[in-house]
């Protein structure tokens, strides 16, 4: 189920009431946003404190010829020589060129070189791929003749290789197949405890704001406060194990911590990220990368539209809502720089309500060519200076909340020691982020002001 416009309606069939819904329920606009929109959202255990799903992912089809040296060659593999006026590629003759990785070709495809730099201008070459050489340079036969094209070192750096199908002679064998495996993805469980203690003589004593005592708000409150550190890390969290000695017991077990959305999208940007194709996949470092996902603008503090525009249409180019509908926690100065940009476009939006509880959850909605961003403030944000200018921009449907077997939230009572004059209580969690698809998602930060 992705973000969308949700109402009591679209959400009855999940009102079974467990822990987390009943604390949003009792905090709808409080500081933990994420959390209660998950408890709304399907989950599912996991058996073991370190989990991974399997995600596939269909190829581009297209790569790019070598960054450096010559990319043209003969047939044979012998040397296609460019003596400063270019080469001739001449039609239905066999030439070979290097590229970045040839894993998605095969003999019989149809391959676009794109914007090839000649003497003069740029020209597309289209041929037949006759044959596969090894991991980076295929055989191809182009379909006109092209004269003049640069072929020195560095020339060609990046053009784009696109499929753009298969070409079969009459009476020919189906050839080879090409296969693309899913990929494995991995996070921790993370064990949230949040206890709270009050002396046998305390709960006996009313308030002036509750005569039943502190027990009830201590309670609530608490649950609130074990919402916000789960928040916390399934936004900032890192993925992390480590063996901790007990001081008692001399017992070594592992902690672990989970990865949250941040986390992800700095998978998806690393070298060798394996959401990118593992092994020879560059890290990901400016913000003009078509790739990148998160978006650092604290050297000037400044968004303008038009690049704004640019990042919407990235994080669209990704989705798991069929309406395209991305939720978007941010902090207050980041909705006020995007409402001075585009204020015409900005409506208020209940995404959620409940009549039988009287509240309603606010968003504002900015409707692009793209898709439909809902902007909600998010208290963890707007009230950490370092953090009022940042925006994490969600697709739900890619979210899944993970607890380990039989220990999603839950309130335990009566955890204090066998002989103490008190009562213990507290609320527990052992659970994890899955996140599909990191790249449907993004982290602006550091937005002061529109350019």
């Amino acid at each position: 189920m992705a973000f969308g416009i949700l109402s009591s309606t679209s959400v009855s069939s999940y009102r079974s009431m467990n822990s987390r819904r009943k604390i949003f329920y009792q905090f709808p606009t409080g500081a933990a946003p994420l959390m209660g929109l998950l408890s709304m959202l399907p989950s599912e255990d996991t058996d073991k404190p370190e989990f991974g799903w399997w995600e596939r992912r269909f190829p581009v089809l297209r790569d790019a010829l070598a960054s450096s040296g010559i990319v043209f060659q003969n047939g044979d593999g012998s040397a296609l020589v460019d003596g400063g006026t270019g080469v001739t590629l001449t039609a239905d003759t066999t030439y070979r060129a290097i590229l970045g990785s040839s894993d998605q070709f095969k003999a019989t495809h149809v391959a676009e070189f794109r914007t090839i730099a000649n003497q003069t201008t740029t020209v597309t070459i289209r041929g037949t791929v006759t044959a596969i050489i090894n991991s980076t340079t295929i055989q191809f036969r182009p379909y006109t003749t092209q004269t003049g094209v640069k072929n020195q070192t560095g020339n060609q750096a990046s053009k784009v290789v696109a499929i753009i199908g298969t070409a079969n002679p009459e009476g020919a064998k189906s050839g080879a197949g090409i296969i693309q495996f899913p990929i494995n993805p991995t996070n921790f469980t993370q064990i949230f405890r949040t206890a709270f203690n009050l002396t046998r003589t305390s709960l006996k004593g009313g308030l002036l704001y509750d005569k039943s005592g502190p027990y009830k708000n201590m309670a609530w409150e608490n649950g609130l406060r074990h919402m916000v550190e789960m928040e916390k890390a399934f936004i900032f969290g890192e993925k992390h194990t480590v063996g901790v000695t007990d001081a008692e017991t001399g017992d070594v077990t592992p902690e672990t911590t989970t990865g949250g959305c941040i986390w992800y999208l700095g998978k998806w940007e690393e070298v060798n990220s394996i959401y990118r194709g593992g092994t020879g996949a560059p890290a990901i470092t400016l913000n003009t990368d078509d790739n990148k996902r998160i978006i650092d603008l604290t050297s000037t503090g400044a968004l303008s539209a038009d690049f704004y525009r640019t990042l919407i249409s990235r994080l669209f180019r990704k989705t798991n809502d069929k309406a395209y509908e991305k939720l978007c926690l941010c902090g207050g100065t980041f909705l006020e720089v995007v409402n001075k940009l585009f204020e015409r476009e900005i409506t208020r939006t209940v995404a959620l309500q409940e009549k039988t509880r009287n509240w309603e959850f606010i968003v504002h909605s900015h409707t692009t060519l793209r898709g439909t961003v809902h902007y909600k403030v998010h208290p963890l944000f707007d009230e950490d200076p370092g953090l009022q200018g940042n925006a994490l921009f969600l697709d739900l449907g890619n979210l899944r909340y993970r607890p380990l077997s039989d220990s999603d939230t839950v309130f335990l009572k009566g955890r204090q020691a066998n002989d103490r004059d008190s009562r213990k209580d507290e609320w527990i969690s052992e659970c994890g982020l899955e996140l599909r698809f990191p790249e449907s998602c993004m982290y602006i930060q550091g937005v002061t002001a529109a350019a």
